[in-house]
């Protein structure tokens, strides 16, 4: 009798621990399904979808983490990497798909790309924005993010020790002038400009990259460069008019 009661006993002390368990899953998990909800801001229904057509900052900066890293889930992002200045190719390619069609879609090129042909490089702009309209997605301009005042030395360092033949003493120059053309053109156009430029450059009168910013090489960003950037893009976002789907 004693070891049947012993039995029935160590049954219901298993069953209660059983009950303990599974209520305490269920608890978890709903308080983690609750705290998800409480990221989404209410109201908000389907995200707008922003794609970053960009290369080595686009790739770099993940901004298709950007909403978890700010809890901001108004906008969903995803980054197309293209490394060219002319990205027509690839635009075409996201403007003709049936489905995961963004509403907008930020063109942003490469300090790397500077010097160069500045003629060409104002109408391949043109013409994003020109194909974008057609297509009723809205364009988003960034303006190019600067270089360190020894980018000039680093580069040749660099260049000479792989062997590559290619100076870009200009590079500075070409990114401002540039970046100039960006903001006047924008605002001819009534588009919204990511200005990349003034979150990232020493000040308004000194437009080199912030050292703070910088890797090595002076051109790419460092991650704090990265988190200086996720600063910009919710208000940037904000001043669009967006278009009725």
């Amino acid at each position: 009798m004693i070891k049947l009661k012993n039995i029935r006993i160590t049954k219901a002390i298993g069953l209660i621990l059983l009950f303990i368990i599974l209520f305490t899953l269920y608890a978890v998990n709903k308080c983690s399904s609750a705290q998800e909800t409480d990221m989404i801001p209410s109201g908000t229904k389907k995200p707008k979808h922003i794609i970053l057509l960009g290369a080595s900052v686009g790739k770099a900066w993940d901004i298709s983490e950007l909403p978890k890293r700010i809890n901001n889930y108004n906008y969903a992002f995803e980054t197309v990497t293209v490394y060219s200045f002319d990205k027509s190719k690839e635009l075409l390619e996201i403007l003709n798909r049936s489905q995961n069609k963004p509403e907008a879609i930020i063109i942003k090129e490469c300090a790397a790309y500077f010097p160069g042909n500045f003629e060409e490089y104002k109408n391949l702009i043109i013409e994003c924005v020109n194909l974008c309209r057609k297509n009723n997605v809205v364009p988003i301009l960034a303006t190019v993010v600067p270089v360190l005042k020894s980018f000039p030395l680093r580069s040749l360092l660099i260049n000479l020790r792989e062997k590559k033949i290619r100076f870009p003493f200009h590079a500075f120059d070409g990114i401002i002038t540039f970046n100039d053309w960006i903001r006047s053109y924008a605002n001819k156009e009534g588009i919204v400009v990511l200005d990349l430029e003034e979150a990232l450059r020493i000040s308004c009168s000194d437009r080199h990259l912030n050292a703070k910013f910088a890797k090595k090489d002076g051109l790419h960003l460092n991650e704090r460069g990265y988190k200086e950037l996720d600063k910009i893009v919710i208000p940037t976002l904000n001043k669009i008019e967006w278009i009725k789907q």
